[in-house]
């Protein structure tokens, strides 16, 4: 009996030998974060949302501060995302369009087109802000559920909120 175990032990041992690491040991995959919630934050969650979560297509934001400066109250300035590398939203007082450039961090935006409605000189101002700072996009990164776009010439970014889901 003793030698039936011994054996069955050994052969058992030498079964094992012949499994490849990658089957016998668990698999170590890149974890899988939620990027909209900010309920556990941590940097390899900001490090891993920033390298695989910045396809930003068909994805709608609404501006929630202009570089430190807040927003006027009921301007809707938003931006959207599309398939085909322009921007297109509300500038708070007129409708706007422009292409866009983004490898990874790194983010440009072409010449913006606008309508030209006139709206309350505050808001005029903001807009005119908004659309200067755009222009000046250098970086886009998400922190947590807002997307954050670094523009040059200023210690604060754009910080946006999601409207829209992808689809």
């Amino acid at each position: 009996m003793k030698k039936a175990l011994i054996l069955l032990a050994l052969s058992s041992l030498g079964v094992m030998s012949l499994i490849s690491p990658s089957v016998a040991a668990p698999s170590r995959s890149v974890p899988r974060y939620n990027c909209l919630t900010r309920e556990v934050w941590s940097p390899a969650k900001q490090a891993w949302c920033n390298r695989y979560r910045m396809n930003l297509t068909n994805t709608e934001w609404l501006l929630e501060d202009l570089s430190g400066t807040g927003v006027l109250d009921r301007a809707q300035t938003t931006l959207r995302f599309d398939s085909t590398n322009r921007l297109t939203g509300r500038g708070g007082c007129n409708q706007y369009f422009a292409e866009f450039q983004q490898q990874g961090n790194a983010f440009k935006v072409g010449a913006i087109g606008a309508t030209k409605k006139a709206c309350s000189p505050a808001l005029m101002n903001q807009e005119t802000r908004f659309f200067e700072a755009l222009q000046q996009a250098q970086r886009v990164r998400l922190d947590g559920s807002f997307l954050l776009i670094d523009v040059e010439g200023s210690d604060q970014p754009l910080r946006f909120s999601r409207i829209t889901e992808k689809s």
